[in-house]
């Protein structure tokens, strides 16, 4: 996350010094996937470069390798960004609202459009084909690695884990030139668990199949959403000059060269606060489904039979000033124990359960904290080097509801070296 972080910090630094205009969110976006591509993949997806030693047959070698794995990369890349596209209500198959309208239908509509899938359905299921194809070739040249270099490689990740207090940046990261097919990288912090695995009853392994589901679910949760998150929060203190001094502050009493590592992520209540607000606000996940599993009385005069399909719209209720006192506006005191009441009274839910951009219960996003580790400390690296004005005509920020909120046509800003 560091690394990520850092280096798009750079790059940022470096636009400001000639005033150029950024789009953001692609960047963030980029930034991301190279963070997810290494903990969920042990694969460096952007930052490939060729190593400066060795002969020159050995450097052609790796040229080979490096473009195979470029293709590689873009293919998964484009993949990943269609499975987002299409995976939203919004630019979805024509199927999906007969689903939604009718679902006791539902078996029906589906075998229909598994028969006679429309343009939008057939462009998801080869994109979604397509990442299932690449994480089977990691997840078999994985499995092909000899068992002394799976025993080193989790005693290095055993290292990192207990050493940080959360997941690292893998101990064991591939060569650049490392290729997808059958010459893997060694893998990132998640498959190296689950690859090991085994169940404690029967002591079988995870399937290469549920190993491969649960890398993809990782990846596209945490891939557009994060990224989604980071721009609207950087959105939101570009319109606060208060809020952007308080977190300068914080920033610079931790320091302006420091990396984060876990232990320091304590030091930034009001980053964190700040990334609460704006998954109040702007929650990239905006709907819960829910299916009822008895009579549920939802009112007095609504009565809901089990098998009930339920949607509850988050991005609706975490703005409802029936639950929040001054609902529309960005607050990050009021997740501040010193902060959370003004002349005004509260400005704490009344009720805990209006604020859920993770889910509540069993049901809670299992990446949360992942998530929330991501851009605090994105945050911090970003703001150590470059604060940023947004470019005209963002107030409000356009957004489409594609697999999460996203802004519509990115982030447009400049960024400003800060001295």
């Amino acid at each position: 996350m560091n690394q990520a972080a850092e280096e798009l910090a750079q790059r940022l630094h470096t636009a400001a010094a000639s005033g150029e205009e950024v789009e953001l969110f692609g960047e963030l976006s980029a930034m991301t996937m190279d963070v997810v591509g290494q903990a969920a993949y042990g694969v460096d997806l952007h930052s490939l470069q060729l190593s400066e030693n060795g002969d020159q047959q050995q450097q052609q070698q790796q040229q080979q390798q490096q473009q195979q794995q470029q293709r590689q990369e873009s293919s998964l890349l484009t993949a990943i960004k269609a499975v987002f596209e299409g995976g939203g209500v919004a630019n979805s198959s024509n199927y999906l609202p007969l689903v939604l309208l009718f679902p006791l239908l539902a078996p029906l509509v589906q075998a229909l459009a598994y028969r006679w899938p429309d343009a939008k359905l057939a462009q998801l299921a080869q994109a979604r084909a397509k990442v299932r194809q690449i994480s089977l070739q990691l997840v078999n040249g994985w499995r092909g690695q000899p068992q002394q270099q799976h025993q080193q490689h989790q005693q290095q990740q055993q290292s990192h884990l207990e050493g940080s207090g959360c997941l690292s940046q893998p101990g064991g990261a591939p060569s650049p030139a490392a290729g997808w097919a059958g010459t893997a990288g060694a893998p990132g912090p998640f498959p190296s668990l689950m690859l090991h695995a085994r169940d404690k009853e029967t002591r079988q392994q995870l399937t290469d199949e549920q190993v491969v589901s649960q890398l993809n679910t990782f990846l596209v949760a945490a891939f557009e959403t994060t990224a989604s998150a980071i721009a609207c929060s950087i959105h939101f203190i570009s319109q606060h000059p208060e809020v952007q001094a308080e977190l300068l502050q914080e920033v610079d009493a931790f320091g302006r060269g420091r990396q984060v590592a876990c232990s320091d992520l304590e030091q930034f209540p009001y980053a964190d606060a700040i990334l609460k607000e704006t998954l109040r606000l702007m929650p990239p996940g905006t709907i819960a489904a829910r299916i009822t599993e008895q009579v549920y009385q939802l009112t007095p005069e609504m009565r809901l039979p089990p098998q009930t399909p339920l949607f509850a719209c988050i991005h609706a209720y975490q703005r409802d000033p029936d639950f929040w006192p001054l609902a529309e506006q960005f607050r990050p005191d009021r997740w501040l124990q010193e902060g959370s009441a003004d002349a005004a009274g509260s400005l704490q839910p009344s009720t805990p359960e209006a604020y859920s951009p993770f889910g509540i219960g069993a049901r809670l996003c299992v990446g949360m904290r992942f998530a929330n580790q991501e851009v605090v400390i994105a945050l911090v690296r970003l703001y150590q080097r470059c604060t940023f004005e947004l470019q005209p005509g963002q107030e409000p920020l356009p957004v489409k509801q594609t697999f999460a909120l996203v802004p519509a046509q990115g982030l447009r800003v400049r960024a400003q070296q800060r001295s």
